[in-house]
């Protein structure tokens, strides 16, 4: 929008449309908090702050569900934001959701999802902090006690609304709902995306573990192929001193050998003079 003013293209921030969800009077508000895609680190943090229930999800589901089943597990995720007695995220669209959906919400500006570019302008439509900062001061958002949400959303909402309206000629104020929420359980996208869901788990699970058992095997192998160096290389030590110990007796024998020798030859020589000299006198 900066970037379009300055160069005298008329734009405006429009801020995102999930903020224009309407809640469904229908969804009952429950007393569990909703963690999408938080570190294990706020997890165990956020588990000794309260004895409410904490759900971990995460927006990411099976890439091979068919239209109508995304769908449905759209809904549903939207339903769970507006169950929950508080969602923490570090998801954008997790925050405005359930920001639009009357949850108390924070956004925590987590550093491996973080965008400060991308979240420019939105981030600050919901209480947000860094996992550091909340460590530090949990009163920025307690579980049991969180207050209430900022309220400068709404005129990005209405603004976008009535914008909306006046392009499309159509102002839907009913709720996000398609499905009454009692009988979710029962429609077929959503029974077909559950047991998908488990079978896609379950396969990763299983291919998972046969990973894990590959490396750990892998692992020992190396261990025993290091362990056999180790052994080869000293053999070839002890074999080298072993043929440098044959070397050197070789030649103390040869000294030896050749040493007698010569003393054999020289005694006996001195006995045969010393005979021929007794006989010729």
């Amino acid at each position: 929008m900066k970037y379009f003013q300055n160069n005298n293209v008329e734009s405006y921030f429009s801020g995102c449309l999930t903020l224009t969800l309407q809640p469904d009077e229908r969804i009952r508000k429950r007393d569990f908090i909703l963690a999408v895609d938080i570190s294990n680190e706020l997890f165990d943090f956020l588990s000794r702050k309260t004895e409410r229930k904490i759900i971990r999800m995460s927006p990411y589901g099976d890439l091979y569900l068919l239209e109508g089943a995304r769908f449905t597990i759209a809904e549903y995720f939207l339903y769970l934001y507006q169950s929950a007695y508080a969602v923490i995220t570090t998801r954008l669209h997790a925050a405005l959701s359930s920001l639009a959906l009357k949850t108390h919400v924070m956004l925590v500006k987590d550093g491996n999802n973080y965008d400060p570019v991308r979240y420019s302008g939105l981030d600050d439509l919901v209480r947000s902090t860094t996992i550091s900062e909340y460590v530090n001061n949990y009163e920025l958002f307690n579980l049991d006690d969180p207050g209430d949400n900022p309220t400068k959303y709404l005129e990005i909402c209405q603004y976008l609304i009535e914008r909306c309206a006046k392009y499309t000629g159509y102002d839907n104020s009913k709720s996000f709902m398609t499905i009454n929420p009692g009988r979710l359980i029962n429609d077929e996208n959503f029974i077909a995306a559950f047991t998908d869901s488990f079978s896609e788990r379950l396969s990763s699970m299983v291919n998972g573990w046969k990973i894990d058992e590959l490396t750990h095997k892998n692992g020992e192998l190396r261990e025993e192929v290091s362990k056999l160096r180790r052994l080869n290389n000293t053999l070839s030590n002890d074999l080298q001193k072993i043929q440098d110990n044959y070397i050197g007796s070789v030649r103390d024998y040869n000294t030896i050998k050749n040493t007698s020798v010569k003393y054999i030859i020289r005694t006996v020589s001195r006995k045969v003079s010393a005979k021929i000299r007794r006989t010729n006198a």
